[in-house]
């Protein structure tokens, strides 16, 4: 995996999408993908990776690098949205989920469909699911976010996947599944006022200082202040004993909403 990596650095490529991953967690620095692209990601190359097949369960996702666009996979129905459940007992979840539910996948002549010995027949393309077939709808998405803002880092083009990406499902619903300093980068219009507002697991509070963020140029940056903390401790604990809680937060001018998940682990 390192060298196609490597030959894919070199060949100057935009985008990688690797539908690989493991069947159990490996540390980052024995992980040939993830220090692959660590690579690749200082070479400006947005990476996107399956988040494998398993679980729900602790230690079942695969490729978690904080470097990785990590993609799960959505049902879909004829309007190629996603009906999904994340949480409920789901402890480790994906960056984001794209459709993986009978997808119509090329298909190499060097297998049957089945990959059965007694199946003999030919197939240019066949229905597969997985994570495997959510993976490159993310990396094509990444693809065309690079063609149209050719100057933003691969780091832009991850952010802007992961906090526009849609928070209810086709029937309307949620998908629901300490302080941290954080900066934001303004890529809208040049006079820009957002404000802030969360969504937060039962008992839990969360809270930006400022909380309103005044831009007056494009490629402005500013630092805000997060904080997480149990509102009210004996629910929280109810809810998340041994367990972690899951919420977002979001930035708004009304017409652009950008969101980003928030997971607390109660002690």
């Amino acid at each position: 995996m390192l060298a196609a990596i490597d030959d894919a650095v070199k060949d100057g490529v935009h985008v990688l999408s690797m539908s690989i991953g493991t069947t159990e967690p490996i540390p980052y620095a024995e992980d040939g993908i993830a220090i692959g692209a660590l690579h690749a990601v200082k070479n400006n190359i947005v990476v996107s990776c399956s988040a494998g097949n398993l679980g729900p369960a602790p230690g079942t996702l695969s490729n978690p690098a904080p470097w990785i666009i990590t993609v799960g996979a959505s049902s879909l129905d004829r309007a190629f949205l996603g009906p999904i459940v994340l949480g409920n007992g789901k402890k480790i979840v994906p960056d984001i989920t794209a459709p993986g539910l009978n997808i119509l996948a090329a298909w190499s002549r060097g297998s049957s469909p089945t990959k059965l010995w007694a199946d003999h027949r030919i197939a240019d393309y066949v229905i597969e699911s997985g994570t495997s077939m959510a993976c490159p709808h993310v990396s094509a998405v990444a693809a065309l976010l690079r063609a149209i803002y050719p100057k933003w880092s691969s780091a832009a083009i991850r952010s802007a996947i992961m906090t526009t990406a849609w928070m209810k499902n086709n029937k309307g619903q949620s998908i629901i599944d300490p302080s941290v300093k954080r900066n934001v980068t303004n890529v809208g219009a040049a006079k820009s006022v957002y404000f802030f507002t969360a969504k937060p697991p039962k008992g839990i509070s969360i809270k930006a200082s400022p909380s309103i963020l005044y831009f007056d140029k494009v490629g402005q940056k500013i630092s805000f202040t997060l904080t997480v903390r149990a509102r009210d401790a004996h629910t929280a604990k109810k809810y998340y004993k041994d367990d972690f809680a899951f919420g977002w937060y979001t930035w708004t001018d009304s017409y652009h909403y950008v969101r980003s998940p928030v997971a607390v682990s109660l002690a």
